[in-house]
């Protein structure tokens, strides 16, 4: 976004972040198409995707779940985390003055194997 030329970075997983904890997802889903219709659906899909994201790998479902969640027979789980993304400890006293964090290595994202 481009705010009097200077550019300014968005790291669309924060916003996802802050958006659930505020309980306004619906802010970032388009406006503009059939989401509207649909808008319990694409909250449920959003909260997928976040109990995907969770940073303790153990707590992220298997995809044979996440199968299933899109079949329509099971449910998300609803004791998410909102903390998808990681900021290393020195950052993480300044993250209220942050628009954006930057996207978090692979390594630390996969979980142990």
């Amino acid at each position: 976004m481009p705010v009097r030329g200077v550019l300014q970075r968005i790291h669309l997983v924060t916003v996802l972040q802050e958006k659930a904890k505020e309980n306004r997802l619906l802010d970032i889903a388009d406006r503009s198409n059939d989401m509207q219709l649909h808008e319990n659906e694409v909250i449920e899909m959003m909260r997928l995707a976040m109990w995907c994201l969770q940073i303790d790998s153990t707590r992220r479902p298997k995809m044979s779940t996440v199968v299933k969640v899109l079949e329509g027979s099971q449910n998300v789980e609803t004791n998410i985390e909102y903390s998808f993304t990681f900021l290393p400890p020195q950052e993480q006293e300044n993250a209220d003055n942050l628009c954006a964090s930057a996207p978090p290595s692979a390594w630390l994202l996969s979980g142990s194997r």
